[in-house]
């Protein structure tokens, strides 16, 4: 009979692991992060129904939750469909009653490019001073 012997061969991963590990710590500190750019707002806390107070009498603008634009004087709500209407209506605003600041009360519900559509019209006339108030 023959004599069966036994072996056992088992592969060593430890090498294999170490480099596992090396390309992955490489790869972790070589990667670039995008950073993104952000437009910086101070936005009020929704639970304080007090509307945001503004040094002089801001031109106030609504953008409701169907993303249209009120523009606001004297208490009358003009309804404007387009931004450049908009633009239109803060440059005649601002030229009648030296409006220095721009107050948008924009609804939870309204889209955000609607509120930045706001604020590039006011900077296009030059409004600077812009503050934002959301409304349920």
């Amino acid at each position: 009979m023959k004599r069966q012997t036994s072996i056992h061969e088992s592969n060593d991963l430890t090498s294999m692991v170490d480099v596992t590990f090396l390309l992955l710590i490489f790869f972790v500190v070589t990667a670039s992060f995008v950073t993104t750019r952000a437009m910086q707002t101070e936005t009020p806390d929704l639970a304080s129904n007090n509307p945001t107070e503004v040094e002089t009498s801001p031109l106030r603008i609504v953008v409701d939750e169907h993303n249209q634009f009120f523009v606001g004087e004297d208490g009358v709500e003009d309804f404007l469909s387009t931004p450049r209407e908009l633009r239109d209506a803060i440059r005649s605003a601002k030229d009648r009653k030296q409006i220095e600041s721009l107050l948008i009360e924009a609804h939870e519900d309204s889209r955000h490019k609607a509120v930045v559509q706001v604020c590039d019209a006011s900077r296009a006339v030059g409004v600077s001073r812009i503050k934002v108030n959301p409304y349920k």
